[in-house]
């Protein structure tokens, strides 16, 4: 893992540049295709990625963190919301029911933080 949770906030331990090659992208140990987005909503975007050992393939789920302040009505941010979902991906651990956490980093030029998740 590149992040912890720490006192109830996400602590991303390398903050990684992305570098860019073509339609792939190498964001931490993971290379991302740009080309095939898995799924999109207000959120998130969710790109096939590749473990750069390749042994295994990945969903690279890109959370937007910015926006600041949360709309009206919404208790919370978006960076609390990803800290919440790394959280509970962490403290599950391996389930055969819910996918697994691979990895998890932050790209503060694009202020964004990316999951690497099973590919179910």
């Amino acid at each position: 893992m590149t992040s912890q949770l720490e006192g109830g906030h996400l602590i991303f331990l390398s903050e990684v540049a992305g570098c860019k090659s073509g339609h792939m992208t190498t964001i931490g140990q993971f290379s991302v295709d740009s080309r095939r987005v898995l799924g999109e909503g207000g959120f998130s975007r969710v790109f096939m990625a590749r473990h750069l050992a390749g042994d295994r393939t990945a969903a690279a789920k890109q959370i937007f963190l910015d926006g600041g302040q949360p709309p009206k009505g919404i208790s919370t941010t978006k960076r609390e919301e990803a800290e919440r979902e790394f959280s509970i991906l962490q403290a599950v651990g391996a389930h055969p029911y819910i996918i697994q956490l691979y990895d998890c980093c932050h790209l503060e030029a694009q202020s964004s933080a990316f999951l690497f998740l099973e590919l179910a």
